[in-house]
C-alpha cells in the first residue's frame, strides 16, 4: 500500500514545476482578493443607532446615560432596537 511519504518522494522538492504551478495559481487567484476580501466587511454590521441633536441636548439636561437614552428614544423592533428610527415620545410627560 502506497503511503502519504512514498507520494511525496514521488513528488518532490518544491522544484521548478511546483514554483511554476504556484505562480500560476497566484495569478489567477489575484482578480478574486477583492472579492474574499469584501466579505470581511460586510458579514458585520455593527451596533449603531442615528444621533439625535435633541437627545443629546436632553441628556445633557437631564443626566441621562447613554443607556437610558436609547432606552427612551429608540423604538423596539422586532428583537432588537432600531437604528435608524426614532420614537417620537412627550419626553416631559415621561420626566414629571
Amino acid at each position: 500500500m502506497t503511503t502519504f511519504d512514498d507520494i511525496l518522494e514521488e513528488a518532490g522538492t518544491f522544484g521548478r514545476c511546483q514554483k511554476r504551478i504556484f505562480a500560476l495559481f497566484c495569478l489567477v487567484s489575484m482578480p478574486w482578493a477583492g472579492v474574499y476580501v469584501g466579505i470581511v466587511f460586510q458579514g458585520f454590521t455593527p451596533d449603531h443607532w442615528c444621533r439625535d441633536p435633541a437627545v443629546v441636548e436632553r441628556r445633557q439636561t437631564c443626566g441621562w446615560s447613554l443607556t437610558e437614552a436609547r432606552r427612551l428614544t429608540v423604538p423596539q423592533g422586532n428583537r432588537s432596537e432600531s437604528s435608524c428610527e426614532r420614537d417620537f415620545k412627550d419626553l416631559k410627560r415621561i420626566l414629571s
